[in-house]
């Protein structure tokens, strides 16, 4: 996962999310140059406010996700039980049999960062 950003003389400095090490506020490594704040266009982030928003996007993340695979779930088994004679059936059990996976999936890789 890499994050491209400019500065004010616009270079380009390219960052990754570097595994969790023993200091949980490092995560992000600059590879052009060391920098411990990330300049966005408002002003600079430390590595502190930034980790603490970083956790609440997971935690959001995650709580939306547990949700969709809840109604999702409750939706095909609504489907299931209507049976598949009508084609809208047909469609709308697929839709949340995608939709569906695709929360498992965020659910399990937004959780693997903690």
């Amino acid at each position: 996962m890499c994050l491209h950003l400019t500065d004010e003389d616009n270079t380009i400095r390219y960052l990754a999310l570097d595994q969790l090490t023993d200091n949980p506020f490092h995560l992000w490594k600059d590879r052009s140059k060391e920098s411990s704040t990330l300049t966005l266009a408002s002003g600079t982030l430390s590595d502190e406010q930034f980790y603490t928003f970083f956790l609440f996007m997971i935690y959001t993340s995650q709580l939306i996700n547990i949700c969709a695979v809840i109604a999702n779930s409750l939706c095909i088994a609504v489907f299931v039980k209507l049976g598949f004679s009508e084609p809208s059936n047909i469609s709308l059990t697929a839709l949340a049999v995608c939709d569906f996976t695709m929360a498992v999936l965020f659910t399990w890789a937004t959780c693997a960062p903690c």
